[in-house]
Formats: structure tokens, sequence, C-alpha cells
């Protein structure tokens, strides 16, 4: 019923001792026993292992600079769907995109997982662009129309819904099943966009700053290409300020000019980067500028510095209450004044009066439709062909979604037909830790949802719609839960500073603390505290997925899912895994949280688990009544070494063939029967 085996009742044991600081001795190094056995996780240790060494072959200080922090340009909002790996799928590298992941790319006002992940992203990472990506072929958003009693996952889905109804009359008048569940992708991911929009927090850095834009895009199974949905927010404020008393913008305002936009945008790319007082490297504000292409064009940037540096001596550093006032300070009237900022404002009222225009939105539309298909629009040499934000994510998906035709022709052909992953990730949205690339699966192989500090909450619906989803209809066999060391959600959590919203979430991890304290107080040294801190917080939230009825009915039946805690260290980029003894916490705490899964001492034994989980992968793969491949079988067998030996498989399908004149097909319960004894 439990993953493995312990060797000790402590609630962890480090896959790698060296790995761990000299602080936490009760740490052990894995043995040449049953802890080396393999596991359901050898094949992403051994990818683990060997992205590592290619990382460092390529960049000895790879993991050095990634481990400095993270300065993400994009928050990217999307399903947890195995077959749409974000980083993937856009070509970007750890880094660059900070990720929220759910069932059916939802943000909901209530949910206060997404609007602490907006938060920190927002607020702290300071990102400029906010991507919601839905894709066609959608089990939640099918889930949705299909309109079945689905349990839990029914609350969650019901916002799909609620889209259903918004929209109605144009979803009835299209005849096709195909292309109306395609346009129900399309509005609900517009919606998505509008909730985001909808968001205080999200209005008011638009209003200051001019970011994060926020962009709709669709991901299509069919044959790899992303396709950008563009939205008509200033219609939408118009027709909905009465309602949604959207505060930012209030009735007849003018959003900012486009130079007073590039003037805040100066003042943020350039705070907490002054190398000396007040001032800033050239070198570093050009290449800064350079990345806003919406806001400063190549010749803007190029006057404004020179303006910024007339009279000084170093042209290396530019004056930065030239280029932004002081931090905190407004602008004020000194002789300063005269600055970049101000230079831009001059540059605009001499060029095209179109600069004058609100760009409080990513980008001037044709229409006032909320929707326009990517694909339907001919982009002429107008505003819709300026280069966006999004240019690179384009041309790195066009890149990928052709070698992967290359490879394989038929390559999205089959994964359009499904998904059958075999892991759950839950994980940290942190943008260095991208969950495919650091294990080396494909796209289809691991189910993800990601959220600030990999956090499972006992009233967090969007987390458990996930496990739900994952355990019952995709059977998922593993559950990963992954944390990572310099985790800027523990951190937070630890400093106890006020942080508005997202105090309520990262209170689990102070909570987490509370039951530990004892333990983190002996540790006198911070990092390795806060290290020690990670580490708990992985295996709390471990126990938390363990806590779930559901997974504990499965885990009695079939034996899975067999749940794992990771911690992926970003100074090496090695995954180490965490032993957790679930047989001493039933034990434990059967009293305090009324386990009722698990009414006896004794889990199934090993023959009963066998037996159950041949009656799982059979399912639904009969080719005739009760009879299944014997060729299939033997595969899906072979993929569960914990629980079948090669011996035993050959074994088990010779004994359940007896008699039979037809070798290529075996009896099911047959096979299950072998082992039921």
């Amino acid at each position: 019923m439990f993953h493995r085996t312990l060797k000790s009742s402590s609630l962890l044991l480090p896959r790698v001792a060296s790995a761990m600081p000299r602080s936490t001795p009760h740490l052990m190094a894995r043995c040449e026993s049953s802890m080396a056995l393999p596991t359901s996780l050898e094949r992403l240790f051994e990818n683990n292992k060997k992205w590592r060494e290619g990382k460092k072959l390529l960049d000895p200080d790879y993991f050095d600079k990634t481990s400095q922090g993270q300065h993400p340009q994009y928050l990217w909002i999307g399903c947890s769907d195995s077959r749409v790996p974000a980083e993937e799928i856009t070509g970007l590298a750890p880094g660059e995109m900070f990720v929220h992941r759910n069932v059916a790319n939802l943000v909901v006002s209530n949910d206060i997982s997404s609007l602490s992940v907006v938060q920190y992203a927002v607020e702290h990472l300071k990102v400029k662009d906010i991507i919601v990506c839905g894709h066609y072929g959608c089990g939640g958003v099918h889930a949705a129309v299909e309109n079945k009693d689905l349990g839990l996952l029914d609350n969650w889905l019901r916002n799909i819904r609620d889209v259903c109804r918004l929209h109605k009359d144009e979803l009835e008048e299209i005849s096709d099943q195909t292309a109306r569940m395609r346009r129900t992708v399309e509005l609900n991911t517009i919606e998505q966009c509008i909730n985001v929009f909808k968001i205080g927090l999200v209005q008011r850095h638009q209003a200051k700053y001019g970011f994060p834009r926020i962009h709709g895009l669709v991901y299509d199974l069919k044959n790899g290409q992303l396709n950008e949905m563009d939205i008509d927010f200033q219609s939408y404020v118009k027709k909905y300020n009465s309602i949604y008393k959207l505060h930012s913008f209030p009735e007849g305002a003018v959003p900012l000019r486009r130079s007073q936009l590039q003037g805040n945008m100066i003042r943020t790319l350039t705070e907490g980067h002054d190398e000396e007082p007040n001032r800033v490297s050239a070198k570093y504000i050009k290449r800064a500028m350079s990345k806003e292409p919406i806001l400063f064009s190549e010749t803007e940037i190029n006057s404004a510095v020179a303006r910024a540096q007339e009279g000084e001596l170093n042209s290396s550093t530019p004056n930065t209450q030239i280029l932004e006032p002081v931090k905190g300070v407004p602008l004020h009237n000194g002789t300063h004044h005269q600055s970049a900022v101000r230079h831009n404002e001059v540059k605009c009222q001499d060029q095209d009066s179109r600069y004058d225009r609100p760009i409080m939105f990513h980008r001037a539309l044709k229409t006032s439709s909320l929707l326009l298909h990517r694909k339907t629009l001919t982009r002429s040499v107008s505003s819709m062909a300026l280069p966006t934000s999004l240019e690179r994510l384009f041309e790195n998906n066009k890149k990928w979604r052709e070698g992967k035709k290359l490879l394989d022709p038929d390559y999205f052909d089959k994964t359009s037909q499904g998904q059958h992953p075999q892991y759950l990730w839950i994980g940290c949205s942190d943008s260095r830790v991208p969950a495919e690339e650091i294990t080396g699966l494909a796209p289809g192989e691991m189910f993800v949802h990601r959220n600030v500090a990999n956090l499972v909450v006992s009233n967090d619906i969007s987390s458990l719609s996930v496990v739900q989803y994952a355990v019952e209809h995709l059977k998922v066999k593993d559950i990963i839960v992954c944390g990572h060391y310099g985790c800027g959600g523990v951190h937070a959590a630890v400093e106890n500073k006020d942080l508005g919203l997202l105090d309520n979430w990262l209170r689990n991890i102070r909570d987490v603390c509370r039951l530990h304290k004892d333990e983190l107080e002996e540790i006198s040294d911070q990092t390795a505290r806060m290290r020690r801190t990670v580490e708990l917080n992985t295996i709390e939230q471990c126990i938390n997925v363990f806590k779930i009825g559901l997974v504990q009915r499965h885990q009695v039946k079939y034996g899975f899912p067999r749940i794992h805690g990771l911690v992926y260290d970003l100074k090496n980029g090695q995954l180490n895994e965490m032993d957790i003894d679930f047989r001493s916490y039933v034990r434990k705490y059967r009293s305090i949280y009324k386990l009722h899964s698990f009414p006896s001492e004794e889990p199934l034994r090993r023959s009963q688990l066998q037996g159950n989980m041949i009656r799982t992968l059979t399912e639904g793969h009969d080719e005739e009544p009760n009879r299944v491949s014997t060729k299939f079988i033997k595969r899906a067998m072979s993929k569960e070494p914990i629980l079948f030996s090669e011996t035993e498989i050959n074994s088990a399908i010779a004994r359940a063939q007896e008699g039979e004149t037809d070798n290529s097909m075996v009896n099911i319960e047959k096979l299950a029967r072998y082992f039921d004894h």
C-alpha cells in the first residue's frame, strides 16, 4: 500500500545524504539493499542526472546562476493536462516563466491558490505578461459540458458551466459538436483572461505601469500550434464598469499616455539595479528597455540614454535620477527633472499621434469583437504587425512543432487521441523548476499542478480537483510532491511579513513550522534551517495528499497511487527523494484524522494488490469479452516492477493460458486469480 518498505520510522530519509547539510545528521544515505531496488521513479532520477550533466557541460556555472534568484517575464496560467507542458511548447528556459496549472486553466474569484500566484507574480516578481492558455480537447471542458455527476470536481467545473451560460446563445447556434467544443474552449480562455483583469491588483499595476499585459492563447493538440486570442478589454470595461466596479478605471478616465507608461517602465526596470547611488549601467538599461519593444523603439532607447548622459564624465552609468527618480520618491521639480522620462514625452509629441492613444491594453484591436482567432487574422503592416512580447514564444513554438513532426510525422495525431500519464506532479510555480524538463518526461507522461510553494490544502478545491481528476479519471500510479531549496514562498512565510492576500496561503507553511517548532529551533544555521523547512513542508504536503479519502480508498483497493516526496536543489539541479513513513503516521494519528480507509493495521497483501492491479491495467483494453492481448498485458505489467517481477509475469500468463488454443490472448480473471491466493 505504501510505495516502499522503510528501514526507519523516521519521517524523512533523503535520497542522497551528501546533498544534505551537516546540521541534519539524522538523515541517512541509501544502502545497497531494498532501498536501492528499482522504483517507479528510477527513470526520473536517471533522466534528471543526464539533464543536469548536460546543463553543466554547456555551462559549468548554470546552476550557480539560476540559484541566485528568478526574474521571469511571464506568468503562465495553463491546464494540468500532461500533453501541454508550458516550457516545452513555448521554448522558454528555466527562470523565464512562472507557472500555475490547474484543471481547465481557471482563474476563480474565490480561489486563493490562483490569486496568490497572481499576487506573487505581479507584486514580487513584477512579471510583464500574464498568459492564460487553454487547449482544444481539454478533458475538464468536456467533463463540464457533459454535465455528469463528478463529485467534488463538479464544484470546480461549475465555473466552466457558468461560461457556457454566459455564451449560451452563441454556442447553441453551432450545430457541429466538435466546433462547439472548440468554441467553448476559446470562450473559457477569454473569460479566464477577463477574470485576471478583474483582479484589483492587476488593474492597479496596469494603470500605473502599463503591465502586466494579459494574453489569451489556445494550444491545438492536433498540430502543436499556439493560437493567440485578441481580447478587447476596453469594450469590456465600458460595458461592465457599473457591475464590477473596476475601481482602477473610473468612468470617463483617460488611461496614461504612452510617454507616462514609458517613464513608469523605466523606473520599474531600474529599481534595485543601481550600481552606484542613483546610477545604473548603460549596458543594462539599454538591454532591459530593448526587451520592451511595445514601449521603446531602438531609436528612442539610444536617444534617451544619450540625452541622460549629456555632461556626464562616465558614460557607462547614466544617472538614475535622470532615468528614474530615487526609489520611493516621486518625480520632483529639481534640476534633473529634464530627464530621459521627460525626453520620451517630448519625443512622443514629435511622432505620430498614435503614440498618445491609450495602450493600457496589450495591443490596439481592429474590432470590438471579444475574440479574434490568431489564424484568421491577416496581420498587415500596421499596429497589428508591431513586435509584441509574445513573438519569441510563437517563433519558439513554430520551431518546436516543426522539430516534433520531423522526428515523427504522426506525433500530434497520437498525442491528440488522449492522455495516459503515470504521474501526477504537484510542484512549485517557481520559474526555475520546470517539471517536465528536470524529469526528462515527454508530453503525455505527467499531469501537473503548480502553485506557490507546492501546497496541498484541505479546503483548496483547485488542488483537490486535480487529485480527483488524476486518480479517478486518469488513474495515475504515482503522485509526486516536489519542493525546492531556495523556495520564495517558504522564505516569505518564514520572514513573517505582511503580504496581504498571500498571507492566507502562506499560513499553511507557518503551520508546518509550528508543528516542527522544536526541531527547527535546534538548527542554529539559518541556511540549514531554511533547507530543513523546505523538506518538512514537502513531507507535510505528501501527508496532506495521503489524508484525502479518495487517495486512501484507491491505495487500499489497488495499491496506488504511491506518494513520493522530492526536493529539487537549485544549486546542482539534483532531485532528492524523501522517504516518508506513512505506516507510523496512520498508527499515530488514526484517532485524530479518522483514517477510515484503514480499519486495521494490516494493509492488503502483495498478492491482493497484484490482482487488483491486473484488473486496473486491463480495464477498457479487453479486445474480446474478458480477454486481453498477451502482448499488451506483458508490457503493462512490466511497467510495474514493484508489483511484478519478470518471472512472475511469465508464470502468471502461462498459467492463465493453460488449455487455451490462442496464445495471443489471455483471460483476465484467470490472470488475476493467479495472484489472488
